[in-house]
């Protein structure tokens, strides 16, 4: 199983990457935030300033919900009805 968790749950498991919002699916960011790329696909994403800042992977939602399919798992878990409609909206 693929371990990909959103920011507020990141603490609690230090192997699984943090799973950000593209820049471009929110303009402004809800929370104190920083720009940065995916490690997946290079788009720019948000970075809670409150999130763990230890070396772990930053992937956008879009390739954590890529990531997760691809092991075969359910990703409906990590994202929300309008999270999943966007993810959905910008599938390859």
């Amino acid at each position: 199983m693929v371990k990909v968790i959103p920011n507020a749950q990141a603490a609690a498991d230090a192997d699984a990457p943090l799973a950000c919002f593209r820049t471009a699916d929110v303009a402004v960011s809800r929370v104190p935030s920083m720009k940065a790329r995916c490690d997946g696909c290079g788009a720019q994403i948000w970075i809670a300033l409150s999130s763990p800042h230890d070396g772990r992977r930053v992937i956008c939602l879009q390739c954590a919900i890529e990531e997760i399919k691809a092991a075969g798992d359910d990703p409906t878990f990590l994202v929300t009805e309008l999270q999943m409609a966007d993810a959905k909206k910008h599938a390859h």
